[in-house]
């Protein structure tokens, strides 16, 4: 059997080395794996040996015998195993070589050569095998290159794995980083954004209205006599004044909405709006989940909203919240008036 010339097989296995990804090395090996040894089909498995998983990933035919790429079998049951456990890299009479194995008497395999793929412990990760209906002997150079084929898979396998395993740890990592953030930028007593959060959140809300197409509406609730009822009820009593509003608050208007709590007797409620939407509608719902009963306790909240309209002049966070600040006042001073 003619065997191409070594230097033009090593600079071919060089520039498939190069292959974005496994598929696209393995392809061209299988291919010229084919052309090297003459047997029908050459073919790339991946193996889970905990699971006693075998499946084919890759495979080339050219002749009478057709494996299936995506067939799975047990790892344990596989020529495969039996090839790496026996020492058998190549056989050239499989049914005569393992007349109790199953897959031996699967129609069509007669010839039959396998290497093992590992990975950095050693541990077999896949096999390159190639197969044929025919009697067709693989030498001891067919074996020589075929585990030069394998030691370029298993070197290409181990850098996808370690990219998965390091955009895992990213993802993890990025994960664990919004975990501690969401932890540092919530109230503890009542879950809503605290002033970190709520400064988070109106500063994207403010690139958003002013890129065009969308509103800020940004209300100022503060609790009318809340440090009465703390010092006649107590601080138990006034928590769960502050749960309550917390709630009442938080339905209304969507998830992705802003509720907070800056401190003490003082939340924001915000939300960005299409530019059609009627702000009064939203600025309704607000004030009237301004109120929280606790047995014969009721307390209201007087609310400023102040609207951004789009591709208005830019502001800082400070200077919306004050704003709001002043508007929830001017609406005490409403209020006190009209009694």
């Amino acid at each position: 059997m003619r065997v191409p010339a070594e230097p033009g097989l090593r600079q071919l296995a060089a520039a498939v080395a190069d292959g974005h990804d496994l598929q696209a090395l393995a392809r061209p090996l299988l291919q010229l794996l084919q052309n090297i040894t003459g047997l029908d089909s050459t073919f790339l498995t991946l193996v889970n040996t905990s699971a006693d998983e075998l499946v084919i990933a890759y495979a080339h035919n050219s002749g009478e015998l057709v494996i299936a790429e995506g067939a799975t079998s047990s790892w344990q049951e596989s020529l495969c195993r039996r090839a790496l456990t026996e020492g058998r890299a190549s056989v050239s009479d499989v049914p005569a070589t393992w007349p109790s194995a199953a897959a031996a008497q699967q129609p069509g395999i007669t010839s039959f050569i396998s290497v093992p793929l590992r990975d950095a412990h050693d541990s077999v990760v896949g096999t390159l095998c190639g197969a044929s209906s025919g009697n067709t002997a693989a030498d001891e150079h067919n074996v020589a290159i075929m585990t030069t084929f394998a030691q370029l898979l298993s070197a290409q396998l181990a850098r996808e794995t370690a990219h998965h395993l390091r955009a895992a740890q990213a993802t993890v990592l990025e994960q664990r980083m919004n975990n501690l953030r969401e932890a540092a930028e919530r109230d503890s007593l009542t879950g809503l954004c605290n002033r970190a959060g709520i400064h988070r959140w109106l500063e994207k809300a403010l690139g958003v209205v002013a890129s065009g197409d969308r509103r800020l509406a940004v209300a100022f609730i503060d609790l009318n006599r809340f440090k009465t009822v703390n010092d006649t009820y107590g601080h138990a009593a006034g928590d769960e004044i502050l749960r309550r509003i917390t709630g009442s608050l938080s339905a209304t208007g969507r998830s992705g909405d802003l509720h907070g709590r800056l401190g003490g007797d003082e939340f924001i409620v915000a939300a960005l709006l299409p530019a059609h939407a009627c702000v009064q509608n939203w600025t309704d719902r607000v004030r009237a989940a301004a109120a929280a009963n606790v047995d014969d306790i009721h307390v209201t909240g007087s609310v400023g909203v102040i609207i951004r309209e789009p591709a208005t002049p830019a502001t800082s966070v400070e200077d919306l919240l004050n704003q709001a600040d002043r508007a929830m006042y001017q609406e005490k001073r409403i209020a006190a008036a009209t009694r």
